[in-house]
C-alpha cells in the first residue's frame, strides 16, 4: 500500500479519480488534487476536507508545475471524457490528451517526481472514440520519449488493476 508520500492526481474530481483520492487519503498520503471540474467534482465532502484541491486545467503548465511541487508521485487521469464530447471536440480532446500529459511530465521532470501512473485503458477508450485517433500514439510518443529521456519510472495500468497497483505499487 502507498503510504506517508505526497501524490498529484490530476482529473481527481472524475469517477476514477475520487476513488483513489479516498483510498489514497485512507491509507494516510497527503493528496492533491487538480481539476477543471467540468465534469463535477465526485470527492465525498469528508475526503476533500482532507486534501488540497487546485482548481485548474491540466494544459496550464504553470499550474500542474505549482501543483506537483513536492510530490513524491502523480497519478495522471486528466482527460475530455464521453463520446459524443470527444467526438465534437477533436482539437479539444487532443490538446488536453497530448498537451496535459507533456505538462505532467515537464512538470515531473522540474520538480523530481520519478513516478507517473496513467490509465491506459481509458486513453485507449478515448482515442478510438475520437474522430483524430492520432493522439494515443502521440501520447504514447510522449511517455516513451520523456521516459527513455529522463528516467522518469511511467506505470500504464488498466482500471481493473488500479487497485492491486495502489497496494503493491507499480
Amino acid at each position: 500500500m502507498i503510504k506517508n508520500k505526497k501524490i498529484l492526481i490530476t482529473g481527481g474530481a472524475g469517477f476514477i479519480g475520487s476513488h483513489l483520492v479516498e483510498a489514497l487519503v485512507s491509507a494516510g498520503n497527503e493528496v492533491v488534487v487538480l481539476d477543471n471540474l467540468l465534469r463535477g467534482n465526485k470527492i465525498v465532502s469528508e475526503v476533500f476536507k482532507k486534501i488540497t484541491f487546485i482548481k485548474a486545467d491540466v494544459n496550464d503548465f504553470d499550474q500542474v508545475l505549482g501543483a506537483s511541487v513536492g510530490c513524491d508521485m502523480i497519478f495522471h487521469f486528466a482527460a475530455i471524457l464521453g463520446v459524443d464530447i470527444v467526438a465534437d471536440n477533436p482539437m479539444e480532446t487532443m490538446e488536453t490528451e497530448v498537451i496535459g500529459t507533456q505538462n505532467v511530465v515537464r512538470a515531473a521532470l522540474h520538480n523530481n517526481v520519478l513516478a507517473i501512473v496513467s490509465d491506459i485503458q481509458t486513453l485507449r477508450i478515448q482515442a478510438a472514440a475520437s474522430p483524430i485517433v492520432v493522439q494515443q500514439r502521440a501520447i504514447e510518443v510522449v511517455q516513451r520519449v520523456q521516459t527513455r529521456r529522463f528516467l522518469i519510472q511511467w506505470c500504464d495500468i488498466f482500471l481493473t488493476e488500479l487497485i492491486s497497483k495502489i497496494v503493491d505499487g507499480c
